[in-house]
């Protein structure tokens, strides 16, 4: 059986290259499977044990190759371009994220090949102007499920009668991917390949450019020493996302700590970044699949980002703990001092077990997806209205968009110049009026100085001249006769 699973498995960034990893150990428990990665671009493995993978045209032209189709996961279901520079050419920015998953369902659609999602997020309401054909797109995927909340009701927004699944982010399984000796050994690599002394207790640090909240790299790092010393722990900064730009930030923060922090601004594998979490005490981050990680292996962890980036607290609110979610890293390190306790850990255990006892039966039902005949047969009686006019509706779609975002950045930049005009006008204003009252004020002084000028000329200042002599002399005489009189005294 081969089955393709699509994703953003062609760039540096450490959740998304763990879903084929799980994927293809679950699915060997079910059938002899062969998973093939799909991404927009493809290529070779970004890291030395993630997978290689093929691009979206190339699926698209080998389709019928496949014995079903994994969607996801990541936050993938999605019309918006996309700002990786992996993906800046051609057409590529538009449908990158598109073709992951409207696309698998339009190329599929004079086939019976089940379509299958992996508990992808949806990250925003979809454009209204498309539900019909979204519409028509859904209901020919055999098994729908998303991975929290908010997701389930953006796509309720395109038809409240589709059935779709709430399970767990699949990374929840990620302690069952190494072994405790391999982590180990790699924890350990970790520090001896970059010369750096084994520490008795570390903490996992990630740092997004996107959640800094008006903190600088050197006020986070000031903050990340305390918590360092306070735990007598070493600070491992890694970049779990460098194509958004992590490994640029985690270099930032660590060369403006004092408390010798290890750096991993370049990961070598999925495997280094994930024993550098489970061999610490603690992770603090914008992650959330470093926050997954770290739950999994029984770590307390919080997260800094923005409440209005709705995979965050959808994740939180799944597991019954939204208050470890903090906009501000102080907020952070202070709550990551109360979760060190046995109490937490207990719990954090509890919720690894529930998470995947869930994910027990959300591979069972993808399995039974791929490998059921009769759902199959279902999938190929469904087809709807014809979906070919996909990428022009679409591109027709994301015209509109761009047009309409012109359109109101045009409108803001007119604002923006109307409040400059008017303040240039206003300041224009005070500037007139502070330089005539400097004028006037100049008017007066030159004005002060002709009349004492013109005083020190007249007559009458040049014959009093010797009087005021002799007031000044009489003054000196009175006061050194006061001292004498004073001194006389005294003696």
């Amino acid at each position: 059986m081969k089955i393709a699973q699509l994703g953003t498995f062609d760039v540096p960034n450490y959740g998304d290259l763990l879903f084929p990893q799980i994927a293809a150990k679950r699915l060997r428990r079910y059938a002899d499977a062969t998973l093939e990665p799909v991404s927009p671009v493809g290529g070779l493995p970004v890291w030395a044990d993630s997978p290689r993978s093929i691009s979206s045209k190339t699926f698209f032209a080998r389709r019928p190759e496949y014995d079903g189709i994994i969607v996801g996961g990541g936050n993938i279901i999605r019309l918006t371009p996309s700002d990786l520079k992996n993906y800046n050419k051609d057409l590529t920015p538009l449908l990158s994220y598109a073709d992951l998953w409207l696309g698998a369902i339009v190329e599929n659609e004079v086939s019976s090949t089940p379509v299958c999602w992996n508990a992808p997020g949806v990250p925003g309401p979809l454009p209204s102007s498309m539900r019909p054909f979204l519409r028509s797109c859904l209901e020919r995927v055999a098994y729908l499920s998303v991975r929290d909340e908010v997701s389930r009701q953006f796509l309720q927004e395109i038809s409240d009668d589709l059935e779709i699944a709430v399970v767990p982010d699949s990374a929840w399984e990620i302690d069952k991917l190494w072994t405790h000796r391999q982590l180990s050994a790699a924890y350990k690599n970790a520090f001896a390949s970059r010369r750096k002394t084994l520490p008795e207790r570390s903490v996992t640090v990630h740092v997004n450019s996107r959640y800094l909240a008006d903190s600088t790299a050197k006020q986070i790092a000031a903050s990340l020493d305390q918590l360092c010393e306070e735990l007598d722990a070493i600070a491992i900064l890694i970049a779990i996302g460098p194509c958004h730009g992590d490994d640029e930030m985690a270099e930032a923060v660590a060369t403006s700590m004092t408390t010798g922090p290890l750096l991993v601004n370049q990961p070598a594998s999925l495997e280094e970044v994930t024993a550098a979490i489970a061999g610490s005490i603690a992770y603090i981050g914008s992650s959330m699949h470093g926050f997954i990680a770290a739950s999994s292996f029984g770590k307390p962890a919080v997260i800094v980002a923005s409440p209005s980036t709705v995979k965050f607290p959808g994740l939180l609110a799944q597991i019954g703990l939204p208050d470890l979610l903090h906009e501000t890293w102080g907020e952070a390190i202070d709550h990551l001092g109360c979760l060190l306790t046995p109490y937490h850990v207990n719990l954090l255990q509890q919720i690894r077990e529930t998470q995947q006892q869930r994910l027990d039966r959300h591979w069972s039902n993808v399995a039974g997806v791929l490998v059921d005949r009769a759902i199959k047969e279902r999938v190929s009686i469904t087809q709807g209205a014809p979906l070919s006019r996909y990428p022009e509706i679409l591109l027709g779609v994301t015209a509109m968009d761009l047009w309409r975002q012109k359109l109101a950045t045009q409108a803001r930049e007119k604002e923006r110049e109307e409040r400059r005009n008017r303040t240039q006008r206003e300041l224009t204003k005070r500037l007139q009026v502070q330089k005539a009252r400097a004028e006037e004020l100049a008017r007066q002084l030159e004005a002060a100085k002709r009349k004492v000028e013109a005083l020190l000329a007249s007559t009458s200042w040049r014959v009093t001249g010797p009087l005021r002599r002799i007031s000044l002399n009489a003054q000196w005489l009175r006061r050194n006769l006061r001292r004498a009189a004073k001194l006389a005294k005294l003696l």
